[in-house]
């Protein structure tokens, strides 16, 4: 038995079929020491704990979590949204005289405006765009 204060944990689905009957592999990630353990769920336990019980009212799984299992029938909706979010890429692109934050430092454990830490600001502005240079590079009216 494994004593875990903090995990993370994923169902990959769709594998071929073992000869034990398994198509999925259950990811638990141990957040502290950021180790994997992959556990293969049989086919009948993980629609066991999915499947509504009348007892329970609600799926075993939606008991213990507090919330339902993401399953593949359920990403169909993750689908949709691939498609609005290209369309979303294209209107980020900015425009001349639009207003835009300057990150002013990438790098943790810099001092940026003689602050250190948390408190230092990491966006700085607006700014207006004067002129787009390349793909992703923008010339700002600085003060």
């Amino acid at each position: 038995m494994w004593k875990w204060d903090e995990i993370g944990m994923d169902f990959v689905t769709g594998l071929p079929r073992t000869p034990k009957g398994n198509d999925a592999i259950w990811v638990i990630i141990d957040r502290l020491t950021k180790t994997a353990h992959f556990l293969p769920p049989s086919v009948c336990e993980f629609s066991y704990n999915n499947g509504r019980q009348a007892g329970l009212g609600m799926a075993p799984f939606e008991a213990l979590y507090g919330r339902k299992c993401r399953t593949p029938p359920m990403w169909h909706e993750v689908g949709e949204r691939s498609l609005v979010g290209p369309a979303l890429i294209k209107e980020a692109r900015r425009k001349e005289g639009d207003s835009v934050y300057l990150k002013v430092s990438p790098i943790r454990g810099t001092k940026r405006f003689r602050i250190k830490g948390k408190l230092a600001p990491r966006y700085i502005g607006p700014y207006k765009v004067v002129r787009r240079i390349g793909k992703v590079a923008y010339k700002l009216e600085l003060p």
